[in-house]
């Protein structure tokens, strides 16, 4: 009788075990595979631009892709030591004449951003490289939650001049004689008086070359520096799960950022309170967010001599 007794309580605590099993796989998330498209921009590698003539931005960036519920905010170029940032509602900085780029918005296009998410602007690219140089391209995206996302991409850009000049450096100037050279002398006189007159009039005002010597002067060759005020920062986060209705949980809820005192231990205390009094799962997807940097622009130029024009000792400039 004891020998049943003990076996039916082996039996009761097995399905007990199997039951307790049940549940817990029913509470375990069921993974499905969630395609996801980042925020991205596609561009040329390397491209040959003329000096001041305007380049769509099409031609240097085919597409700029969002994740979902992103969209561009604002877009920052940087070249050669000028950088041009403006917000996606077709509004410019004012155009610096010592900048060595500009941007302006396309003539007659409908609307500022194309159907690929590239604005409807050209460049125009104001000095001559010697070599190309990196055009840097920042976009910065945002979401519904004021969260945003920093993408980069860097391009060769090698400007070339409108129109090949030839050098005269070596050619010798030209002899300038007086006015009075090779003019001939007449009179009344008898014809051996008139020659006589002739030569002494041609030794006596002989011809003048002129001598010329530089005259030099002072000007600012300008050099603009970006000065970082205050570094980027990449800030961490955590996106809780929530469950949808088709009895899976999603990667989609709020997100906590460790930021202004927020740290790992208070996101331990909500999470811990969700899964007592909500049935939350306890997972979290890591997030992150990067904080652009403030910068200023300074002129560290210097000056040179520079030849502005020659002049002879008789008093004639060129």
């Amino acid at each position: 009788m004891k020998r049943k007794i003990v076996l039916f309580v082996i039996a009761i605590v097995i399905i007990i075990l199997l039951i307790i099993a049940c549940i817990i796989t029913l509470k375990k998330p069921f993974k499905t595979d969630v395609v996801i498209q980042n925020n991205n921009i596609k561009a040329e590698e390397s491209i040959t631009a003329i000096q001041n003539k305007a380049v769509p931005l099409s031609d240097i960036v085919f597409e700029i892709s969002t994740d979902t519920g992103y969209s561009v905010e604002e877009m920052t170029l940087n070249f050669f030591e000028t950088t041009i940032a403006f917000k996606i509602n077709g509004e410019f900085p004012k155009e610096d004449e010592l900048a060595s780029f500009s941007v302006a918005q396309i003539e007659n296009s409908t609307s500022f951003m194309s159907e690929s998410n590239v604005p409807n602007i050209s460049l125009t690219f104001k000095n001559i490289t010697d070599e190309a140089k990196d055009l840097e391209i920042s976009v910065t995206f945002i979401n519904e939650n004021k969260e945003e996302q920093i993408v980069e991409t860097y391009v060769k850009v090698n400007v070339v001049p409108e129109t090949i000049e030839e050098s005269n450096e070596n050619t010798q100037p030209e002899e300038e004689t007086s006015e009075y050279e090779n003019t001939n002398v007449t009179n009344n006189s008898s014809p051996d008086s008139s020659n006589s007159d002739s030569s002494s009039n041609q030794s006596s005002k002989t011809s003048h070359t002129h001598s010329w010597k530089d005259h030099t002067t002072k000007r600012w060759v300008s050099n603009m520096v970006t000065v970082v005020d205050t570094p980027a920062q990449t800030i961490a986060g955590a996106q809780l799960y929530t469950l949808h209705s088709d009895g899976n949980w999603y990667g989609d809820g709020k997100v906590y950022w460790f930021e202004n005192g927020f740290t790992s231990d208070d996101l331990k205390a909500i999470i811990k309170d969700k899964i007592k009094n909500e049935g939350y799962i306890g997972n979290y997807v890591n997030r992150s967010k990067t904080i652009p940097a403030t910068t200023h622009e300074e002129d560290h130029g210097h000056y040179e001599n520079y030849v502005d024009y020659q002049y002879c000792d008789c008093g004639a400039t060129r």
